[in-house]
């Protein structure tokens, strides 16, 4: 928990210093929409669902077309959905992927406008999540118990467009690696012992973003 915590501070600390060195119009406030589709082992963990999440971004312009952008990311994608025909009963495993880091982008036309490339790193704690929904009489009752799988530093490479000041659109790889069990799928609730192993990750996001 405690190299979790300096994880994240780590990544924070530098976010806070050049958002205050840099502060006024330099400094814009945004959030992301995104759709993921996995690829390589999380692909098959998921089976080949894809995943969407929200996005909080604060760029710093620094001039020239450089840009340096603190990100705070929540993915989720579905893993497994099941439901009675004969009842109301329902439920859901999803994996879900919080992130925060640090991206740096470069304009190619050298001011905030057009093509730009992106590269980051963040640190990215993944987990599972197991949901059940009834409904009983005229109400509904649900459960949900949220399980850490691993916490891991990854990375992101993308290339982007900004229409306006207010709105672009990027296309990027992502990736961080998780736990899984080998020889059994994850959110598996089969109560054997089996090899944990490294999985990775990856996914292609595509972004909107807004920020004013």
């Amino acid at each position: 928990m405690m190299q979790t915590r300096k994880f994240f501070a780590a990544l924070a600390l530098p976010a806070f210093l050049v958002s205050t060195a840099h502060a006024g119009d330099k400094v814009k406030a945004g959030f992301t929409f995104q759709f993921n589709q996995p690829t390589g082992d999380l692909k098959a963990d998921t089976h080949d669902k894809t995943g969407a999440g929200l996005g909080f971004i604060l760029p710093v312009q620094l001039g020239n077309g450089h840009v340096l952008r603190p990100r705070l990311d929540v993915n989720v994608f579905r893993i497994a959905e099941y439901g009675r025909y004969s009842d109301d009963y329902r439920e859901e495993v999803n994996f879900t992927a919080a992130s925060i880091g640090m991206d740096y982008l470069y304009y190619v036309e050298g001011r905030n406008h057009g093509f730009y490339v992106s590269a980051g790193l963040n640190v990215t704690r993944w987990g599972l999540q197991y949901t059940t929904r009834d409904r009983h009489g005229s109400g509904y009752s649900s459960t949900s118990d949220y399980d850490r799988n691993s916490t891991n530093l990854g990375g992101a490479l993308g290339v982007g467009y900004q229409f306006n000041r207010w709105f672009g659109m990027e296309l990027r790889a992502v990736g961080a690696n998780y736990k899984g069990q080998e020889g059994v799928p994850l959110g598996s609730t089969l109560g054997v012992s089996v090899k944990e192993v490294d999985r990775k990750g990856s996914a292609v996001q595509l972004v909107a973003a807004f920020a004013w």
